[in-house]
């Protein structure tokens, strides 16, 4: 199994651009572990390799989501809202924090509960729905609408 999975996940890694042999090592231990974890919801009346690769596409998934969310991007990024908490103006950012009450405020009021629920205080999407009273896929939904929103209109003040 060990062979498939990091053939898998090396394969996978050259096609998203990624070349770093630890990663994949690291992303193939992740995978096996949760097949052993998921092992009881083998069925043994179905084939065993559609299962197992499966679960090795949605651990491959979750990897690029959160390198994704790993990476900087330029205005309002998770490194700004962790900074702006301690009231420190971050370097990196494009954004001055005396804006941010006043581009927060053309936000409805659920996207800017969701924004500060997730972004400020540092919640889960799951932890902001309950909350919200939404589902989970609406919150990301709606949280990606108003960070598209805020980047436009941060686009627009410095043109």
């Amino acid at each position: 199994i060990q062979v498939m999975v990091h053939s898998y996940v090396s394969h996978s890694l050259s096609r998203t651009g990624f070349t770093d042999h630890a990663i994949a090592e690291d992303i193939t231990q992740d995978i096996l572990i949760a097949i052993h974890n998921k092992r009881h919801t083998y069925d043994t009346k179905q084939f065993f390799l559609p299962w197992m690769y499966a679960i090795a596409r949605y651990k491959f998934i979750d990897f690029l989501r959160k390198s994704k969310r790993s990476k900087h991007v330029t205005g309002f990024d998770q490194e700004y809202f962790e900074n702006l908490t301690v009231g420190a103006e971050p370097a990196n950012s494009e954004i001055p924090t005396h804006l941010l009450p006043e581009l927060l405020s053309t936000l409805t009021d659920k996207q800017r509960n969701l924004i500060n629920l997730t972004k400020i205080k540092g919640m889960s999407i799951k932890e902001a729905a309950a909350l919200s009273g939404e589902s989970e896929a609406n919150v990301k939904v709606i949280i990606h609408r108003a960070m598209n929103s805020l980047k436009d209109k941060v686009k627009n003040e410095k043109s």
